[in-house]
């Protein structure tokens, strides 16, 4: 399931968690998520210390234990789940399909 992630530096902290972020190893990085969770991509707004990213994630598991991770450093204020082109457009079309059923019924 594809979640949208946003996250929020504490201001008091946003140079310290920054820092750690920038000094962490390649290695770090490739073990940063736990299985179960893959990064489609993050993006940095690295002047108010906010950020989002899209995650391919298997389980609430893997998820809570990525963010619990950072949560010494961080919020995230918006966690939701979000759909590819093709899924959103099968699950309208889906729901189209439900509606007109709805409707000849009445």
């Amino acid at each position: 399931m594809l979640f949208h992630i946003e996250y929020d530096l504490f201001s008091d902290l946003k140079e310290r968690a920054q820092a750690y972020f920038a000094d962490m190893s390649e290695e770090e990085i490739a073990t940063e998520f736990p299985e179960g969770m893959t990064v489609i991509g993050r993006w940095h707004d690295i002047a108010n210390g906010a950020g989002l990213m899209i995650a391919d994630v298997s389980s609430e598991e893997a998820l809570a234990s990525w963010m619990y991770g950072w949560s010494s450093l961080a919020t995230f204020p918006v966690v939701k789940p979000v759909l590819d082109d093709g899924s959103a457009r099968r699950l309208i079309q889906t729901m189209e399909d439900m509606s007109d059923l709805d409707e000849d019924e009445d």
